[in-house]
């Protein structure tokens, strides 16, 4: 965990910043961090990151056009060079808040509380220590598999909403606040604008509740909670018939491999996940399991233009179309021959 020091200085930082903006990761971790620190020190701008590895030029004109005085990276490893350079120029200083592991720059102040790797949600709840915005922190936590110290406090709030159990998958899938979780995390699988427009929403409200209860403030979440949950369901009916190594491929509209590996991560537990979704150009990968790092290890040492990283047990990746082959390959050998 990052030090009590180094938090102390992350919230002098945070609060005397005059105009922050927020680069946030569009998950539930993401998206409650940011909303905590918004919340605390009452400013701030704030835009959803998709890509570590390009930045588009539309994102940079917006972030720049509101004159930041830092920029806060929220739970993403930015890896765009000339974005970076670009904040140098404009003598813009760049924050991390993270928990992945990350090459780190003398430009950039890092907060990392890797290799214990405590969720983001986890941190910025401890800068402020607000009991307001626990309950955001504790989604964010437990849809990173973590339950946070003040777990057994939050739950006594709203103990119809949670199952007697410690394992944070368990409460994700299957207790109403788990629920509540799942309709953030689904609704984000959205445009910018729409990830906006659920950031605006966080801030405001004060508890569960406030998701869980279809109202016309939160409805277009719900909407979107049930159109995704109806896509997930068919594409694990699948998988049934898969052994040790689970292996689903699908293209289309959605791409949702990271809610499909982490929903077959506990429905088919012992089992290896990967997760791919097909574009013309590229594909995007989810990893779950014991050997998740050492593949993307791999893929990254063996394949050119792939970009990926993680957890010990969790991993993403995206590779050109073109050399798919090669990724299941990598899959077989390491998977197959050293099991």
């Amino acid at each position: 965990m990052i030090s009590k020091d180094r938090l102390k200085k992350l919230k002098e930082i945070l609060l005397f910043s005059k105009n922050p903006v927020f680069l946030f990761d569009n998950d539930p971790d993401g998206i409650c961090s940011t909303s905590i620190l918004i919340r605390n020190i009452g400013k701030g701008n704030a835009f959803v990151l998709k890509s570590i590895e390009k930045i588009s030029e539309n994102l940079s004109k917006k972030i720049f056009s509101v004159y930041p005085s830092e920029i806060f990276i929220i739970d993403k490893p930015i890896r765009d060079l000339n974005f970076i350079k670009k904040t140098k120029e404009k003598n813009v200083p760049l924050i991390y808040i993270d928990h992945h592991e990350q090459k780190e720059s003398n430009y950039c102040v890092y907060f990392n509380s890797y290799p214990s790797s405590e969720p983001v949600s986890f941190i910025t709840q401890k800068i402020f220590d607000s009991k307001e915005t626990r309950f955001l922190s504790l989604m964010g936590c437990i849809s990173d598999s973590f339950l946070p110290d003040f777990y057994e406090e939050e739950k006594n709030k709203f103990p119809e909403l949670f199952l007697e159990t410690k394992d944070a998958f368990e409460i994700f899938y299957k207790s109403d606040f788990g629920k509540a979780i799942q309709i953030i995390s689904l609704s984000l699988m959205n445009n910018d604008k729409v990830i906006e427009k659920i950031l605006d929403y966080l801030k405001k409200i004060n508890s569960p509740y406030e998701i869980l209860i279809e109202n016309e403030k939160n409805r277009f979440m719900h909407e979107r909670y049930n159109e995704m949950i109806m896509f997930i369901e068919k594409n694990i009916e699948k998988t049934k018939e898969f052994d040790e190594l689970i292996f689903l491929e699908f293209s289309g509209k959605y791409s949702l491999v990271s809610e499909l590996a982490n929903r077959l991560k506990f429905m088919r537990k012992n089992k290896f996940i990967v997760v791919c979704y097909k574009k013309e150009d590229s594909i995007n990968i989810s990893l779950r399991g014991k050997r998740s790092k050492k593949i993307v290890q791999k893929v990254l040492g063996d394949i050119e233009n792939s970009f990926g990283g993680g957890h010990e047990m969790a991993c993403g990746l995206r590779i050109p179309s073109s050399e798919y082959d090669k990724f299941k390959k990598i899959i077989s050998e390491i998977f197959f021959v050293e099991i």
